[in-house]
């Protein structure tokens, strides 16, 4: 079964609330891969201690890597519910100094058309993303409003699709990769179509919520059972949409 994963802005509005999200989160990370093209495998910094946009950093002496190691494929864009999307295999994964560093084996073109081209694509600088989808186990908030990773397990390594310039797909095309197979525009605009559903769930929450609160008569036990059979029906509906 997939993963639900959040990125780290809705876990940490998420423990801005006080919940403690049990869900992986991801972060994408990029750089300059290093190419071994006769053994098909490169070399990526999956992640480091510099800090996001927001102050998030992941400390690396806390990267907890045995469950990872038990199936350690690589996926392009965190999708494992295709086998297509399953690119190659993560060897080598470690921590040196303040990085989780790895190296990825792509699949032959012949075993997976689509591993062949995100390689081809990394290869010639078209992508260089790389993310991890990691389970937080102990975190705390920094002085600079971020949250600092403290001990994580890393669940997901991928491949993203976050080109390495606007004009990259163009270039990629112009150099005979077949990027049309990896439905780059499509993901992008499921990812933003999701975010707007996420949105306007939320906004129906509150606002049932809200009428909830002005609502001054008394309700029954089965009234407030089936008020909240309602919302998990909802919520459940959405989420199963989502996977």
């Amino acid at each position: 079964m997939p993963r639900t994963m959040i990125d780290i802005s809705e876990f940490r509005d998420a423990v801005k609330n006080g919940e403690r999200p049990s869900m992986a989160v991801r972060l994408a990370t990029s750089g300059e891969p290093r190419v071994n093209a006769d053994t098909r495998t490169i070399t990526f910094v999956f992640s480091d201690e510099t800090p996001d946009r927001c102050g998030d950093t992941i400390k690396a002496r806390g990267w907890q890597l045995d469950e990872f190691a038990k199936n350690s494929v690589a996926l392009f864009g965190h999708d494992s519910t295709s086998v297509e999307n399953v690119i190659g295999r993560a060897r080598n994964v470690r921590v040196t100094g303040s990085k989780l560093m790895g190296d990825i084996e792509f699949m032959e073109a012949s075993v997976n058309p689509n591993a062949d081209i995100v390689f081809r694509m990394v290869k010639g600088g078209f992508l260089n993303a790389v993310s991890v989808g990691f389970l937080p186990l102990e975190w705390k908030p920094d002085k600079q409003g971020g949250i600092s990773f403290e001990k994580q397990s890393l669940l997901e390594i991928s491949v993203v699709p976050i080109p390495a310039n606007p004009n990259a797909l163009v270039q990629a095309r112009a150099a005979g990769i077949n990027v049309d197979r990896l439905n780059l525009s499509t993901r992008s605009q499921s990812l933003e179509a999701r975010r707007r559903e996420a949105a306007e769930l939320v906004f129906k929450i509150r606002r049932t919520i809200a009428r909830i609160g002005e609502d001054r008569q008394p309700q029954t036990r089965e009234q407030r059972l089936v008020e909240a059979h309602n919302f998990r029906r909802v919520v459940d509906s959405h989420m199963a949409g989502n996977k």
